[in-house]
């Protein structure tokens, strides 16, 4: 069973909390847009586990007004990266995972951060690991992604 606990407890306590509760099967849960973004621009954690934590935290329609207009690439690859590594290991994970992608795609910002994005790999494992649970994302979400996948060459008009 999950337990849901404050950021402040989760970064001022130790890996085995008390009560028998392993630090990694906790939820972190963010009282606020600001707290959030502070908690997650400071974690130093290189296999994302606080980060996936945190995103559990955070109902998927709730992103897009944490995010703000504060989206940028490394955040983007953070979350696409924490996704694909702590959110599709079973089917009703790939769901949440499908349904942050969902908003994560209406966030302010996305589509001009995700064109600039340098990193293809991480989107096509996340879309090939989805596929392999068995789940479809929405047809605007591929399309959005497709076209970053496979941007089309813009030719000179007139021969200019």
């Amino acid at each position: 069973m999950k337990q849901t606990i404050s950021i402040v407890t989760v970064l001022n306590c130790s890996p085995q909390m008390s009560g028998g509760h392993r630090l990694q099967d906790s939820v972190m849960s963010p009282s606020s847009p600001y707290e959030f973004l502070k908690v997650w621009e400071s974690l130093e954690d290189p296999n994302l586990m606080s980060h996936a934590r945190l995103l559990r935290g955070l109902e998927p329609s709730d992103l897009t007004i944490v995010l703000g207009n504060k989206l940028d690439g490394n955040m983007l690859r953070t979350i696409l990266t924490c996704l694909e590594q702590h959110f599709l290991t079973r089917r009703e994970d790939g769901q949440l995972a499908l349904q942050y992608l969902q908003a994560l795609s209406k966030a302010e910002r996305f589509s001009v951060v995700i064109m600039f994005l340098t990193d293809k790999e991480v989107i096509q494992n996340l879309f090939g690991r989805l596929e392999s649970l068995g789940l479809e994302p929405s047809k605007e979400l591929k399309n959005m992604l497709a076209a970053f996948l496979h941007p089309t060459v813009l030719q000179p008009i007139g021969g200019i």
